[in-house]
């Protein structure tokens, strides 16, 4: 199973809401990725300070902290069960509802459209290996200011406090 879950106050209204997606584990030993997936979420959801309540009020974000669940498993380092890669068949033709063959990647993507009704204003793809993290984000061309600076602002400040990176990390607004 891909467990995913959403976060965001049900006392203002989701239509106004940007819907933020939120992905790590997606190679078996990118554990460091789960874990700013799983504290992004704890701060969300114990959080009383006002970014927070801005966060939760004006955002649905959408959690997907293990995608490739056999791979984890399995102790696989990149691929899944079936031998695919789902970093490298994420996307697969002209468009995103192009399938793909590996199964995993067309549950996130098929489910991700689904919940966000083709409206995901930002997503973070934290991937992550000892000693070097990488953050992907998306957005950059197609959300409105503020939040594509706000956005970036974001990956930038926790690349900057992490102390595992080192050199060979990269921040990528793809």
């Amino acid at each position: 199973n891909i467990y995913s879950y959403e976060i965001t106050n049900p006392a203002f209204s989701d239509t106004i809401k940007k819907k933020i997606v939120l992905t790590s584990r997606q190679h078996g030993y990118e554990s460091l990725g789960q874990h700013v997936c799983i504290g992004m979420s704890d701060y969300l959801l114990n959080s009383t300070d006002s970014i927070a309540n801005w966060l939760r009020n004006n955002c649905i974000f959408y959690f997907y902290p293990m995608i490739n669940p056999d791979g984890v498993y399995l102790g696989l380092n990149t691929d899944t069960y079936s031998g695919y890669n789902p970093n490298r068949f994420w996307y697969n033709g002209d468009t995103v509802t192009a399938p793909s063959p590996c199964r995993e990647t067309n549950v996130v993507r098929q489910d991700v459209w689904q919940r966000t009704g083709d409206r995901v204003y930002f997503s973070f793809d934290m991937h992550s290996n000892a000693g070097s993290l990488i953050y992907y984000y998306c957005g950059l061309k197609t959300a409105p200011e503020p939040y594509r600076t706000m956005a970036f602002d974001i990956v930038r400040n926790i690349r900057s406090s992490d102390s595992l990176i080192n050199n060979g990390s990269m921040l990528m607004p793809y």
